[in-house]
């Protein structure tokens, strides 16, 4: 079995060998990049191997090459988005349901009625979700077995004929 990839971000736990749908980078060779690399992940007197990586979830959508099978970073690429600097990113918390706010007029645009803007989640966000439903989806299976496991145990155990004196007699003669 091969070795599984970690991210050597501080407070990341991305790992391969739990994370399928994360790609990890290499460091890179230009040492200007590289020196920026290392400052913006928080380490000092950082030892790279062959082996230190950064996994995607700390680059933005647009530092990737569009149209290749794998995942690989622009020239230049830099890792940005950390758990430090997540809740400037993040939006503000909703209102609850008794909270009332003025809502404010829809701009006036040029666009048709039938086009909308969409917003959608970040490419790495995606993944991580997609990742954590396989997840859950294999847990969910393994629970399954499990309660099957003991309900066929229930079923056929010892414990059944523990209150029947007339039962053991019978499956012991």
């Amino acid at each position: 079995m091969a070795a599984s990839e970690h991210c050597s971000v501080p407070l990341c736990s991305v790992s391969s060998r739990y994370n399928s749908c994360a790609s990890f980078h290499s460091f890179p060779v230009k040492e200007e990049i590289r020196k920026k690399w290392i400052v913006n992940i928080r380490r000092i007197n950082f030892q790279i191997t062959k082996h230190t990586k950064v996994c995607s979830v700390h680059f933005k959508p647009d530092d990737f090459v569009e149209g290749t099978s794998r995942r690989r970073l622009k020239k230049g690429a830099v890792p940005s988005v950390f758990e430090w600097n997540r809740e400037r990113q993040m939006q503000p918390p909703r209102l609850s349901v008794w909270e009332r706010q003025e809502r404010l007029p829809l701009p006036e645009s040029d666009m048709e009625e039938n086009e909308m803007e969409i917003d959608l989640p970040e490419p790495a966000a995606m993944d991580l979700s997609l990742c954590e439903n396989e997840e859950l989806k294999r847990e969910i299976e393994d629970l399954r077995k499990q309660l099957e496991q003991a309900k066929v145990n229930n079923r056929f155990g010892l414990q059944r004929f523990a209150g029947s004196d007339e039962d053991i007699r019978f499956y012991t003669r």
